[in-house]
């Protein structure tokens, strides 16, 4: 931030400051100038007044950077002030909008979408917030709709965070992915092709390469025998000496970018684990919800028909699922309830 530079650049001119006011001039005592006869005097006197006034011109300019610094900081810190105040206003008013809106919200999403936006700004007691807002929700399902907000807002969090990964992983193949973007894609099969067939052909070079020198080896081998003053060993040591290092530089070679590319790779993958367990939790909880209504629906059904039609009780749970999830997800769950077994007052 601006006023942590400005802040360090203070703490420098006044150090300087320090150093400047603890500088000591040495000038001569009288019983020094006693011992001098009248030219020395005079010329201790010149270089003294000299030094003096190269000292105060060296002061004079360290204090007015100090004070300059000092200026552009206060200067900096009202303004930092300024900000926090009119951030703090700027949410204090959204939150009250966003209180507004909550007692006008007929649609899960858009609710839980405020409660989140709610909780990014640092709102406090938001279940007072829920019951002041006149929602036809129980207060255990008030707490559903809080967790769901939390786990909405830790998947966010974490895709965010999975976005930057991924671009990071992306980063050593990111031209050759623009040349590939721009291709049609006859373009892009025909460039497979020939990667392929260059491979295979690179492939069975190396193949019949290996072939030649083992028949070279198996030829020399009785020659060996024989006494001959060739040695094979020294021959296929060579060549599998230099084929080893070629082996040994190239793995070296792919192996230096790689392992910043793994640990990006195994940070994606855990972030990726992540995200489905909560997504995972997020579905359970959202099915449990729907499974408690479900219930109170049933017991309802049994216990005080009289005062509730079917139609009024569909329209409950139907209202209820629509706040807490989705219009969708109440539609589908009411339809499969309703197909398991009618309800019937």
């Amino acid at each position: 931030m601006r006023s942590e530079e400005l802040q360090l650049e203070a703490k420098e001119a006044e150090r300087k400051l320090e150093y400047v006011n603890a500088l000591n001039l040495g000038r001569a005592t009288d019983l020094e100038l006693q011992a001098m006869n009248a030219f020395e005097r005079s010329q201790r006197r010149i270089q003294e007044d000299k030094r003096e006034e190269e000292y105060q011109k060296q002061r004079d300019e360290v204090q007015a950077l100090f004070a300059k610094v000092h200026r552009r900081l206060q200067s900096e810190l009202i303004e930092l002030r300024d900000y926090k105040v009119l951030l703090r206003e700027y949410r204090r008013v959204r939150l009250e909008k966003l209180s507004e809106t909550l007692g006008k919200v007929q649609d899960g999403r858009r609710l839980r979408h405020c409660v989140r936006v709610m909780i990014r700004n640092g709102a406090q007691r938001i279940l007072q917030r829920l019951e002041h807002a006149n929602l036809p929700l129980e207060p255990w399902m008030r707490e559903v709709l809080l967790n769901c907000c939390y786990v909405e807002i830790r998947i966010e969090d974490a895709e965010t965070q999975l976005l930057s990964l991924r671009r990071e992983a992306l980063k050593p193949v990111r031209e050759d992915v623009q040349q590939m973007i721009d291709k049609t894609k006859a373009e892009r099969f025909e460039d497979l092709f020939v990667r392929t067939l260059e491979l295979r052909q690179q492939k069975l070079s190396t193949t019949a390469s290996s072939e030649q020198l083992e028949e070279k080896t198996m030829q020399m081998e009785p020659e060996s025998a024989c006494g001959d003053s060739v040695a094979p060993s020294n021959i296929g040591g060579e060549s599998t000496s230099d084929f080893g290092s070629d082996m040994q530089r190239t793995k070296e070679k792919d192996n230096t970018p790689a392992v910043p590319i793994e640990k990006v790779r195994a940070d994606v993958r855990a972030l990726e684990g992540e995200i489905t367990s909560l997504r995972r939790l997020l579905g359970d909880m959202r099915a449990n919800a729907a499974a408690v209504i479900c219930n109170h629906l049933r017991q309802a059904e049994k216990s005080a028909g009289r005062n509730w039609s079917p139609k009024e009780a569909a329209a409950w749970g139907h209202r209820m699922l629509s706040l807490l999830v989705s219009e969708d997800f109440a539609t589908t769950t009411m339809k499969e309830l309703l197909k398991l077994s009618p309800l019937r007052y």
